[in-house]
């Protein structure tokens, strides 16, 4: 048997294999590593005295629909320049108390972003346990890679559900570099400032621009924790606060009419009167011009809509402001119930979402987040742990490169873990 070929057919470039064993179920390679000598880790000079062997199954990646296993002959080598206690070579495909390589464990990672830890275990011929612990120990050496940067200019802050209606966290992201910053336990307005004052002082004071969403703590707390910042309400939540203006005027307007089916018509036709004009195709426009038809108030309301979406894109500060106080007045004059409280809103926040044509981001990718976050939820059943959610959240987004990680400074870093929040621990696996 040319074992050459199966080495290079394993590609644990520091393992030789020795010998091939077939079961029904695996596959079993007898490894050992090529290391003839190694340093000392108390003095630095190479040994090549062995002090003693023992082999150890490993668990490694399936290979032809098998479990592949790895009996791996691991060596004790034995320092007589400095008489240290012998010490075990280091192998880089295994981490010392593994049983599975390295690689193996990147792989089981890997899954959890598409299966639940209990069908991982099944499918693999694992326990439970053990898939989760592999996980943690990959999203804790994630906790401790991501973090702040000292080129972080921008933020969003958006919450998502733990358990709907009951329990809130809060992820905050980088919306110019697509990142994740981190994810905390719940919202509670002193809790975040406790969070975001643990941040150096160089990095707060770096923050030019918030976004979030018509939520008063989040408003009330940037001042305090980014003085230097400018807050920006997220447009789309504007939108959709408009939309909702709108379909209360269908609503009531559809009331009105005698006529079931009429009603129907209305009701069928709802998803055309919230599009976008510009994406309207010719059945929608069809049916949008038949509901304004019955409905003069509805026709106007549609066109108070339209307005405002297209002053929503002007493209200067000044052009913006302008245009926000001529659809003041054609709102005002319209005395649409929905829209004069619609106005009130906008009146309220109006510097804020002015602030966008400045500042230019939004809570996009925040809800992109909250949405993967709702897939991650499904996926495990519902994990109403914080921390397990967290985990699961952050090895989503980062493992296999789907968002590339931030390096935080030591000082950062430092500083961080001084917050009691979560806290990585110190395992790590590649």
């Amino acid at each position: 048997m040319n074992h050459n070929l199966i080495t290079k057919l394993v590609g644990l470039p520091e393992l030789v294999v020795t010998d091939v064993e077939t079961k029904a179920e695996s596959v079993c390679f007898t490894v050992s590593s090529n290391y003839n000598t190694v340093p000392c880790p108390e003095c630095g000079k190479k040994t090549s005295n062995i002090h003693s062997r023992r082999t150890q199954p490993i668990r490694d990646l399936s290979a032809l629909g098998k479990q592949t296993i790895l009996l791996l002959e691991k060596k004790r080598f034995k320092c007589y320049s400095c008489d240290a206690q012998p010490f075990i070579e280091p192998i880089k495909s295994v981490d010392r108390y593994q049983r599975m390589t390295t690689r193996y464990c990147s792989y089981l990672a890997h899954l959890t972003q598409y299966r639940s830890y209990s069908e991982i275990a099944r499918s693999e011929g694992l326990s439970f346990p053990v898939v989760k612990q592999v996980a943690d120990k990959k999203a804790d050496f994630i906790s401790d890679c991501i973090g702040l940067s000292k080129g972080l200019k921008s933020l969003s802050i958006d919450e998502f559900a733990i358990l709907k209606r009951h329990k809130y966290g809060v992820v905050i992201s980088d919306p110019e570099h697509q990142l994740i910053v981190d994810v905390l336990p719940h919202r509670n307005k002193d809790y975040i400032i406790n969070y975001f004052l643990s941040w150096p002082e160089e990095i707060r004071l770096g923050i030019e621009h918030v976004s979030i969403d018509m939520w008063g703590p989040y408003a009330a707390l940037i001042p305090e924790c980014f003085p230097n910042a400018r807050i920006t309400i997220d447009k789309f939540h504007v939108i959709a606060h408009l939309n909702e203006a709108m379909e209360k005027v269908r609503r009531e307007q559809q009331k009105e009419l005698l006529p079931q089916e009429s009603k129907k018509t209305f009701f069928k036709s709802r998803f055309s009167l919230l599009k976008a004009g510009e994406n309207l195709k010719q059945k929608d426009t069809d049916r949008l011009q038949n509901m304004l038809e019955k409905s003069p108030t509805l026709e106007l309301a549609y066109e108070l809509k339209e307005d405002f979406r297209e002053l929503m894109m002007a493209e200067s500060y000044e052009e913006a402001k302008e245009c926000l106080y001529d659809w003041y007045e054609q709102a005002e004059k319209s005395e649409i119930p929905s829209f004069i409280e619609f106005i009130k809103m906008v009146k309220r926040w109006e510097d804020k979402i002015l602030n966008f044509f400045i500042s230019g981001i939004t809570n996009g990718y925040a809800e992109g987040v909250n949405n993967k976050i709702k897939l991650v939820k499904r996926i495990g059943y519902g994990v109403p742990n914080s921390e397990n959610l967290r985990r699961r959240i952050l090895l989503s987004f980062y493992e296999k490169g789907s968002c590339k990680l931030v390096q935080s400074t030591d000082s950062v870093k430092e500083k961080k873990d001084t917050f009691k929040g979560w806290k990585a621990n110190d395992s790590k696996i590649a």
